[in-house]
């Protein structure tokens, strides 16, 4: 036979059981007080990530910039498609910031650890970076021209700046000014320039013979180079 509980007992275990809510106002101060402190958790974070160990400048994300992780045995590795996993240590793209950091011990307080260069020392490590983001900037032109978006020739290239469908005009830095003053003359006012490289490099890297003019007609193709060639020149390559 079930025992039953006296009424006034049950009515005190019911209000043991129960809880007081939280008033709508204190929800919603609770919430707010979160999400600020996560948003400046975040930015904070951010602003570390992206701040110079060479020059201790804040570096926002249009700002040429170079990532480096650890790689095997602690060696310095620069992270230049910014993918790599693990703690990044962010240089201005600057020769001079960049040697500073390597020859003054900064990738290892930046890391907390003992960081190494790659045999050759300082001087080898800075000319691999040099050779490293003129690469990548070389290779987002092939990458263009491959796709179809990059057009060849003083003809064609003055044709597309004129009507207005190049996104980014290119010249080799060893051209003649009578060619480029053409052409810059029929631009937009906005139309991006480089010149980053000389005909050399260019016909190397495209795999054609006396290249001195190009147009990229593509936007999107024409970010990545500028991405890429904005690096290149700050770090100490041609200008633009």
């Amino acid at each position: 036979m079930p025992v039953s509980m006296p009424a006034g007992i049950a009515r005190k275990a019911k209000r043991k059981k129960a809880r007081t809510p939280l008033k709508p106002s204190d929800q919603a101060e609770t919430g707010q007080d979160a999400g600020q402190e996560t948003a400046r958790d975040t930015a904070r974070d951010r602003k570390n990530d992206r701040r110079c160990i060479a020059s201790g400048a804040s570096l926002d994300r249009q700002d040429p910039a170079i990532r480096f992780v650890l790689g095997p045995d602690n060696v310095v590795v620069p992270d230049l498609a910014e993918k790599l996993p693990g703690r990044g240590a962010w240089v201005a793209a600057d020769r001079v910031l960049v040697l500073k950091a390597a020859r003054k011990g900064l990738f290892s307080r930046a890391f907390k650890a003992q960081a190494k260069l790659p045999d050759g020392g300082a001087e080898a490590f800075a000319e691999a970076l040099h050779r490293a983001l003129a690469e990548r900037a070389l290779n987002a032109l092939g990458l263009a021209r491959r796709a179809g978006f990059l057009l060849v020739g003083f003809e064609k290239t003055r044709a597309a700046v004129q009507k207005g469908a190049a996104s980014a005009y290119i010249y080799a830095s060893d051209a003649s000014a009578d060619g480029t003053d053409k052409i810059r003359q029929v631009a937009r006012p906005a139309l991006p320039v480089w010149h980053p490289f000389p005909g050399s490099d260019l016909d190397g890297a495209l795999g054609e013979a006396n290249i001195v003019h190009m147009a990229l007609t593509d936007p999107g193709m024409a970010r990545r180079f500028g991405r890429e060639a904005a690096r290149f020149v700050a770090y100490g390559g041609a200008g633009a």
